[in-house]
């Protein structure tokens, strides 16, 4: 994992940390891209948030429209502390 990718791990789960309940995946990639102040491509986006769900750090939840919504757990806030 190069310092790109961590940095961008790490903006998703301060992204999530910072907002109560479920959030999309656009509305993620979006916060993790003003948060940098730079592009994410859609391809490092998805490779941030299945190594985040790899690592159970989060919590997804499908809902009405098919869609995954997602947020921080316990473990990602612990794990956020440490990186």
């Amino acid at each position: 994992m190069n310092n790109r990718q961590k940095q961008i791990i790490k903006t998703l789960l301060e992204a999530l940390s910072d907002r109560e309940g479920l959030c999309s995946e656009t509305v993620i990639h979006g916060m993790i891209a003003i948060k940098l102040g730079e592009r994410v491509t859609l391809n490092e986006f998805e490779e941030a948030l299945r190594f985040c769900d790899s690592q159970r750090w989060l919590t997804s939840l499908r809902s009405e429209l098919n869609t995954l919504l997602w947020k921080i757990n316990h473990s990602g806030r612990a794990a956020l502390s440490e990186l």
